[in-house]
């Protein structure tokens, strides 16, 4: 009985030391696939940060510009890229009505006569942000039925982009309160003090990136006069080999 159980037992082990080689080496090979896939990871997201970084703080600026924080222009030019207006014209659309809106104030006829057609007036719009000034506007265009009026007032507000603008107009306000929605749901909508520090993050790289330009700049001064010896003593041994060739011709 005694051998056929050390028998037994042998099997057993060596079962057991196949499977623990197997186990092993399965997780050599699953920690080989994991050390890529977290380092593939840790580039995306770094690559991801920084083309959050460079958006967002060409976002605020932009929307600085025109007088609206960058959550407000952020829902805004959510609607306006589903209607296919780039963030860039929706703000030439906005600093266009908010100079239109001047004129309406200075009670210029062109201004005066396009926002009467809309029902509205300068105390309608008075007090009110530029977003909220839009969404009064869209809401007033939207109401017009006849579209050859309504484009053409739209352009005379908004410039030659209120064409465009049209797409964009219908039910605006409840798209925009949508867009408003999902950004803040999915941690799309930055605060204000946020995109203010990824505005002066953006600043601080593009300085260093000015600080190793210098760097690099020195360093070229500094190496350049043993280049050019370098370069020079190759010259001349190139030549001495040549003129020996020659001598032996």
């Amino acid at each position: 009985m005694t051998p056929e159980i050390k028998v037994k037992i042998s099997a057993e082990v060596d079962k057991l030391e196949k499977g623990l080689d197997s186990g092993q080496a399965s997780l050599l090979k699953f920690a080989k696939i994991g050390g890529a896939a977290i380092a593939a990871v840790a580039v995306g997201v770094v690559a991801l940060t920084k083309a959050s970084l460079a958006n967002i703080d060409a976002l605020a600026k932009q929307a600085r510009s025109i007088g609206l924080s960058t959550q407000a222009f952020q829902k805004m030019t959510l609607v306006a890229g589903e209607a296919g207006i780039e963030a860039g014209k929706m703000a030439g659309m906005i600093g266009l009505m908010q100079r239109n809106i001047v004129e309406l104030s200075q009670g210029t006829k062109l201004q005066v006569d396009s926002f009467k057609s809309l029902g509205l007036s300068i105390k309608d719009l008075q007090g009110l942000s530029p977003d909220e000034q839009f969404a009064k506007i869209a809401d007033a265009l939207d109401g017009i039925s006849d579209p050859a009026q309504k484009t053409a007032i739209a352009m005379e507000v908004f410039g030659r982009s209120g064409r465009e603008a049209i797409n964009m107009i219908s039910g605006y306000s409840e798209k925009v309160a949508e867009a408003a929605k999902f950004q803040n749901d999915f941690g799309i909508s930055v605060a204000q003090s946020t995109s203010d520090g990824i505005e002066r993050a953006n600043d601080a790289v593009g300085r260093l990136s000015m600080v190793m330009t210098g760097f690099g700049n020195t360093m070229a001064g500094v190496v350049a006069p043993g280049i050019e010896a370098g370069a020079n003593a190759l010259i001349a041994w190139a030549q001495s080999i040549y003129g020996a060739e020659a001598a032996l011709d």
